[in-house]
């Protein structure tokens, strides 16, 4: 399975530009502290905005089923390496280091789409 790890800064928002399936996109993320989760955006690497306000959840797939072609092939997820994981994502629950959980990319040929 040809699984990659994204960077999950800290920060209540962030943007950075990452390479899913050889295409560069914009990835955006906010907490939202009423709701007590966190918003995913996606644009092309030129502005086009794909997603907007996906919300992030344990274990389930962040793309929509059905997709156009500027989107990436694959599939976002965060994950729990654990398994121990039992809530969506809060605050501070996603990252690389003492974070128990991972937002991963897995290419196209991989997914369960």
């Amino acid at each position: 399975m040809s699984t990659q790890a994204i960077p999950w800064p800290r920060g209540s928002r962030w943007t950075m530009d990452v390479q899913l399936d050889r295409r560069i996109y914009t990835i955006s993320a906010a907490w939202n502290t009423r709701m007590g989760t966190w918003a995913l955006d996606l644009d092309t690497a030129d502005g086009v905005r794909l997603l907007t306000g996906v919300r992030v959840v344990l274990e389930r797939a962040l793309l929509p089923r059905w997709r156009t072609e500027q989107m990436p092939p694959g599939e976002l997820y965060v994950v729990c390496p654990t398994g121990r994981c039992r809530q969506d994502p809060g605050r501070e629950s996603i990252g690389m280091d003492d974070a128990p959980m991972r937002f991963v990319y897995v290419e196209a040929a991989d997914a369960e789409i």
